[in-house]
Order: structure tokens, then sequence, then C-alpha cells
């Protein structure tokens, strides 16, 4: 198929998944993702395929194809749409990115379909910035987790670092968003930091690096005092609802 790059195995795995979509729903388009597509597959890799039809439902299928895993997502346009707008919310544009990045088997004549696409390609580069309350709660998240990583550091060490690998992955996302480009895919999050902001993305790289809980542990604090300002209690009033 023009656009993608395979292996006969994935060939095979790809028609094998085709027929059977075609024999189990009635779909009006089907798009192909995934690292496979583009090129840069491994033995793990799966095949992400986004179906497009008109029945009243949404499905999620995991399924083998010739040794293959296929992760096949069945929806409306019009749920694609609302996921569109709830990843946003969240900086996180996962459908927009299967249906972005990825290749039409069936629909390419479906003017629907193509706009549907074309506001995929739009919503992968869209983020939605953070009000003064929004960014206030979120720096408290941070600095919280680390007073938490604080408290335990000395006395529970599996704690304290349960506590700061879930800090790094909202300090990622933290830096990503106000910084005003999306959360990519967690395989790509911490090679393309760097790109939102060097200084940060290298304590990261560090802090993963560190041979022990006290290292990271100081690594973690420096860059909240960074990035929030503080790296503890800290006054704020969220807003009235």
């Amino acid at each position: 198929m023009e656009g993608m790059v395979m292996n006969e195995q994935h060939e095979q795995a790809l028609n094998q998944a085709l027929q059977w979509i075609q024999d189990t729903y009635q779909p009006i388009g089907i798009v192909v993702s995934g690292s496979i597509v583009r090129g840069n597959g491994h033995a793990n890799s799966d095949l992400d395929i986004y179906v497009i039809h008109e029945a009243d439902y949404r499905q999620r299928v995991q399924k083998l194809f010739n040794g293959v895993p296929c992760e096949i997502l069945v929806n409306t346009m019009g749920h694609t749409e609302l996921y569109f707008e709830a990843e946003l919310k969240n900086n996180r544009p996962v459908t927009a990115h299967i249906l972005a990045t990825g290749v039409v088997h069936i629909g390419s004549e479906n003017e629907t379909l193509q706009e549907l696409i074309a506001s995929a390609k739009e919503y992968i580069n869209k983020t939605e910035p953070l009000n003064e309350g929004q960014l206030a709660f979120k720096r408290y998240g941070l600095a919280n987790l680390l007073e938490d990583a604080t408290d335990v550091v000395e006395t529970d060490k599996p704690a304290a670092q349960h506590i700061l690998d879930k800090l790094m992955q909202d300090v990622m996302a933290f830096v990503y968003h106000t910084n005003g480009k999306p959360l990519p895919r967690i395989k790509e999050r911490l090679a393309l930091l760097h790109e939102a902001d060097a200084a940060a993305a290298s304590l990261v790289v560090q802090y993963y690096a560190a041979a022990s809980v006290e290292e990271r542990y100081a690594i973690a604090k420096s860059l909240i005092e960074i990035l929030v300002g503080e790296s503890g209690f800290f006054e704020w009033s969220s807003e009235r609802e």
C-alpha cells in the first residue's frame, strides 16, 4: 500500500486485520497508523487501526493477526471529534496523532473523513494555555509531591522512589504544557523534552541516570525549585466555583 514500508509478516498481518474489520463492521473509513507504518517498527511493534463507522457504538479490540498485535479502535465521526477536544484539555492528542500520522485504507474519497484528518493535523500541534488558577494548581501539585518525598526519603526509600518517579512524569507534562507543546507519546517524551526546555531536560536525564534515591531526590528538589520557585508548602488559593 502507498505510504507504507513493511516486511512480509506485517503486510500479511495488515491484510488479515483489514479483512476481519470489513467482515465484522461496516467501515466508511480505515486509517492504519503506528511505528510499523512509519517505517521504524521493531519486533514488538503493533499496528494501530482506526475504524470509522456509522453504527452508534464505540469499541476497542486487541487482536493478533499473523503474530502481530493490532490495536483496533472503532468509533463514529462524532465521537472522534469529541476525542479531539477532550484530549486537547489533557494536552495529549492521542486520537489526533493516530489519524494525522496514519495511512488511509478506506475512505480516501470520503470528504468528511478527509476533513476529520485535516482537523487531526491541526489538533496534533495544539495546546490550550493554562490560566493562572490552573498553573498555580499544577505548581502546587509538583511541590506537594516533592514534600511527600521529603517526608519519607530517609525512612522509606521505596516509597520515596515511587513518589519521585511520579513527580518526574508530572514534571515532564508540566514542562511541555507550559512551553506550549502537546505531550508526546511516552516512548518519545524524554527524548523530545529538550525541545521544550533544555535545562529541565538535562536535569530529568540526570535524575534517571542517578545511582541512589538520595541523588534522585536532590536532583528533583533542584528541578522543582527552578520550575515552581518553591520546594515545599506555599500559599495559594483556587478559584471560586
